[in-house]
């Protein structure tokens, strides 16, 4: 074919299809009805217990078949007092799936069919179990649990005097002894421990805080604790005792305790904000807790770390952290203040500038290499010399709590060190002036 009829043919071509569209007019689209979202006013759910638990006064579960009666009463650092029929700690965990269930599962309407039957057919006129709280403003709730629901996950229950069904989980623990409602803890808050004091009946014992992840030795010397030392202490402060006993120590007995054995003081951070002590003492495999009557037989292993002197818990590594774990740092020198923060292109300034590839690689160098000092040989700090401070945060941005300190001071050797606070320091043989200056200066 010639060009010219090319060149025909294709104005054709365009004309045509600039023409079909117009024989086929667009439909009009559909306006989308939108659906209403919820409403506000949309009415709470109806679970089996309505009230703060925070006003709970009290707590009675009477068992038909034992003819008994446990009764729960909150204290006031935030345990369950069993006070009935023996007197002791209750479980933190199975009171909190206790009012858990409570205050989450909605009450079932009974069908009609079991709604005609009376409340001596459905087991509720001579309740399995019967439940009753006592409010703060003196008001009183009743959940009487009958019998088995056909279904097999729910029972009868009457709520108050409303027939409803609740979850047969409920009723079955609700029915379980009164000694297992025992906590067999020996710690009050072992998930909220900050520190511990180890007073032995001989010879000298320490101090140990917890700092961010790690433990570090306070006194009599400081340090960080070693971590297979460490995990000893994670056991102990979840022992628990081998077994519960039901009778209770003599007062006189108990004034013989308080002077027995080791001592063994614990600090808990509870609520966020509020300590709470606890005093142990312990010897011949016991544990004594003034605030229980009880002598509580313990496990050996479990007591294993408090039998090692200060010394031996303390690590040879001066800082405790994980040098791919930090995201973020903040470097205090005499020249000023900058903090850096990892992101997808590596480190970079607050200001968003990433730190050329040399910097990142030495930075990443030096970051390894504080991980890995060691606390050998203790040193004077420098006189008449200002600490640099570098916060090493796993935070995106830098956060005080939580974070590792290292501090340094310049020496004719290269570096005094030191880990937070501790009054101790060490002799380094980097210049970590020199380094960071090296990092820093490569992107002004």
């Amino acid at each position: 074919m010639n060009p010219r009829a090319l060149f025909v043919l294709a104005l054709c071509l365009i004309g045509i299809a600039v023409w079909i569209p117009s024989l086929f007019p667009e439909a009009e689209t559909p306006k989308i009805q939108e659906e209403p979202g919820p409403s506000s006013d949309e009415e709470t759910p109806d679970v089996l217990f309505a009230a703060d638990p925070s006003s709970i006064r009290e707590i009675l579960i009477h068992r038909a078949e034992t003819q008994d009666v446990v009764r729960l009463e909150p204290r006031e650092d935030g345990h369950y007092q069993l006070t009935d029929p023996l007197v002791d700690r209750a479980e933190p965990a199975l009171i909190g799936q206790l009012l858990m269930i409570l205050s989450r599962t909605p009450a079932r309407e009974m069908e009609a069919a079991w709604a005609a039957r009376t409340d001596a057919e459905l087991g509720i006129a001579a309740p399995r179990v019967d439940l009753e709280i006592l409010l703060e403003d003196g008001s009183l709730y009743r959940l009487a649990l009958g019998a088995r629901h056909a279904g097999g996950s729910q029972v009868f229950a009457a709520r108050n005097g409303e027939r409803i069904l609740a979850p047969r989980a409920l009723a079955e623990m609700l029915t379980r002894p009164a000694t297992q409602w025992r906590d067999h803890s020996i710690l009050s808050f072992p998930r909220q421990v900050i520190e511990l004091a180890w007073s032995p009946p001989q010879g000298v014992g320490f101090r140990i805080r917890k700092s961010g992840r790690n433990w570090e030795l306070v006194e009599p010397i400081q340090g960080l604790v070693d971590p297979i030392r460490g995990r000893g202490l994670d056991r102990m402060i979840g022992m628990r005792a081998s077994s519960l006993p039901t009778d209770a120590s003599s007062d006189e007995l108990r004034a013989q305790l308080e002077g027995a054995g080791g001592e063994l003081r614990i600090t808990s951070l509870v609520d966020g904000d509020r300590k709470v002590e606890q005093v142990l003492r312990l010897f011949e495999g016991m544990a004594y807790d003034r605030d229980r009557a009880y002598l509580l037989p313990t496990y050996e292993d479990d007591l294993a770390v408090l039998s090692y002197p200060a010394q031996e818990l303390r690590s040879r590594r001066l800082l405790g952290f994980d040098p791919t774990h930090i995201s973020s740092l903040r470097l205090t020198r005499p020249e000023g203040t900058v903090e850096l923060r990892r992101g997808s292109l590596g480190w970079a300034r607050s200001d968003g500038e990433v730190l050329p590839s040399p910097a990142q690689k030495l930075l990443t160098r030096t970051l390894v290499e504080i991980a890995n000092l060691e606390s050998v040989q203790e040193a004077e700090r420098p006189a008449g010399v200002s600490a640099r401070q570098l916060v090493l945060s796993i935070s995106a941005r830098v956060t005080e709590r939580g974070s590792t300190v290292f501090r340094w001071w310049p020496s004719a050797e290269g570096s005094v060190g030191a880990e937070g606070s501790s009054t101790q320091a060490y002799a380094i043989a980097t210049d970590f002036d020199a380094l960071f200056e090296e990092i820093l200066s490569a992107s002004d």
